[in-house]
């Protein structure tokens, strides 16, 4: 149990230092893919299991020492005299290491964690943090179920809806467009992966409202949102909330992931639209009008159209025209070290220094 708190920590630790880090680049690169990227590397952080550990720290300011009587000591302790070698050749072998010098590697330390003592508030810490986990995928799960359950009887789209949204999705560079279900109730358009196949969940209402030129920027937009695979992303979130719910770095990560999202799927639609961008916004308008109806709840594996409060923001890029993508070489190599960074388990305090004999003074020895 102490291990599986240590590990938690550290990779706690660490996902906070890339949260800056992916806070920082992505307000110097200002590129959705690269925010979107570096912040989802911040949650797999949370999730990767330590493969490389190292240490941050030495008990001793120095691994390299001088030779005199303590070596002398260390050395006789580590090849017993009276039974390995004779006097005469113990003190040869004392001579040369003297005059060489030994180098001095670290003992396998103990972790941070594994310093603090181990009492009955530790316990109560990983109950309590395993009873919420367990209450937040059981509360989760079950809307999953749920939500899952009432889609399946839902309709299928006309055929004609079902051919535009085909359309779109070659636009998009897809094979073909998931199938469309249309659903009663106050709902976003959103992606559905639950199941057998992805789907796209369309409000009846909504679509009674819109012309055919409004209604193709929405299912460009949860199109764009297939072809980018977020609905992966929602099934990290989901397993990163539900075991670092504790930490506001999850829920910062969350934020930060949704609105790189909602612009980049917003370019897209701009530019396979590029002459309609005010219609797209426009549609977009409609939409939060239609959800100011009521008070829809999403469910955490659905993508969507996004918040309210991220629509000013959106609405002005979409008029004045989304960011640059591209990558650059900068933002590559930025992600590339985040990515580098992944199975690293870093011990906090560092333990005492072991002895080890260089390979001329081993020779002597034998």
């Amino acid at each position: 149990m102490r291990s599986l708190l240590d590990l938690a920590l550290t990779n706690a630790i660490l996902a906070l230092l890339l949260a800056a880090t992916a806070w920082a680049a992505s307000r110097f690169f200002r590129r959705s893919t690269v925010t979107h990227i570096l912040w989802t590397l911040v949650l797999i952080k949370l999730l990767t299991p330590p493969v490389v550990q190292f240490s941050l720290g030495w008990s001793l300011p120095s691994v390299w020492t001088a030779f005199g009587q303590s070596t002398r000591e260390s050395v006789e302790t580590r090849w017993p005299t009276s039974s390995l070698m004779p006097w005469s050749r113990a003190d040869e072998m004392a001579e040369l290491t003297h005059s060489v010098g030994i180098w001095q590697v670290p003992h396998e330390s103990p972790s941070l964690l594994q310093q603090i003592p181990w009492n009955q508030a530790g316990v109560a810490l990983m109950v309590c943090w395993a009873a919420v986990s367990g209450a937040w995928f059981t509360l989760q799960g079950w809307r999953i179920w749920q939500f899952s359950r009432w889609v399946g009887v839902a309709e299928l789209a006309p055929p004609e809806l079902q051919a535009e949204a085909h359309i779109l999705a070659r636009r998009l560079g897809l094979r073909k467009a998931p199938p469309i279900r249309i659903v009663d109730g106050v709902f976003s358009p959103m992606v559905w992966a639950v199941g057998p196949a992805t789907t796209i969940l369309f409000p009846r209402d909504l679509l009674a409202r819109m012309e055919a030129a409004a209604r193709h920027t929405l299912l460009t937009h949860e199109l764009a949102h297939c072809r980018r695979r977020d609905h992966w992303v929602r099934v990290l979130e989901l397993l990163a909330t539900g075991l670092y719910w504790w930490n506001p770095v999850v829920w910062w990560a969350r934020r930060e992931i949704e609105i790189a999202e909602e612009e980049c799927c917003d370019a897209c639609v701009v530019s396979h639209f590029s002459a309609e961008p005010r219609r797209y916004a426009e549609a977009l308008l409609t939409t939060i009008d239609f959800l100011a109806e009521a008070r829809p709840c999403r469910p955490a594996i659905a993508c969507g159209l996004g918040d309210v409060p991220f629509l000013r923001q959106r609405l002005t890029h979409i008029m004045r025209g989304p960011r640059p993508q591209n990558w650059t070489h900068a933002a590559r190599g930025v992600c590339l070290l985040m990515a580098a960074l992944l199975p690293l388990h870093p011990v906090i305090f560092g333990g005492p220094l072991q002895v080890v004999v260089p390979p001329v003074a081993a020779e002597v020895a034998r």
